[in-house]
């Protein structure tokens, strides 16, 4: 997903709390070489979700074998409405949010009912984080977020932040 350009007033919304071209898993070395060192070896997945990665990851999806996610999609189309009747306000934190497909769905039930949503996308893919926050920006213009490339980093960011801002803390 190439980040276009946001919609007017979208760009305003998003700012960098980190600005690193960096791999936030760069310095990680010392855990893979631990990793493979037991048995049996692993190494995480994390390591293959960057911008190939996803790319493959979405490819899978679409294909027929790969159900789950067209299943999700048309439960959170169903029943989007009663969620948030249910929830209210109430932030949403996406573990590997990638393009945030299935998000958008409970994000634009928010925005059908003119209501706001702080939303916590997290990915280590930060290419395709970058570029969801600005289309989740365009999309929806009383969403704020905070996005962040782990659980820690993003997180722990959020407390820093005021409402209305989408930002991505690392890119």
């Amino acid at each position: 997903m190439k980040p276009s350009l946001p919609a007017a007033g979208a760009a305003e919304r998003i700012r960098f709390l980190i600005r690193s071209t960096e791999d936030p898993l760069a310095g990680d070395g010392p855990n893979v070489i631990l990793n493979l060192t037991k048995n049996p070896k692993k190494i995480s997945a994390v390591y293959v979700y960057d911008k190939i990665g996803t790319t493959l990851f979405e490819r899978q999806c679409n294909t027929l074998e790969y159900y789950l996610r067209r299943v999700e999609a048309r439960l959170l189309q169903a029943h989007a409405g009663e969620i948030i009747e249910r929830c209210g306000f109430l932030p949403l934190v996406e573990l590997g949010a990638g393009t945030a497909e299935k998000t958008r769905i409970l994000l634009a039930e928010y925005a059908k009912r003119d209501m706001r949503c702080d939303y916590f996308p997290i990915d280590v893919d930060t290419e395709t984080l970058f570029a969801t926050a600005y289309l989740v920006a365009a999309l929806f213009p009383r969403l704020g977020a905070v996005a962040g490339p782990n659980l820690t980093r993003g997180l722990s960011s959020a407390a820093r932040l005021s409402a209305g801002q989408i930002v991505s803390v690392s890119r």
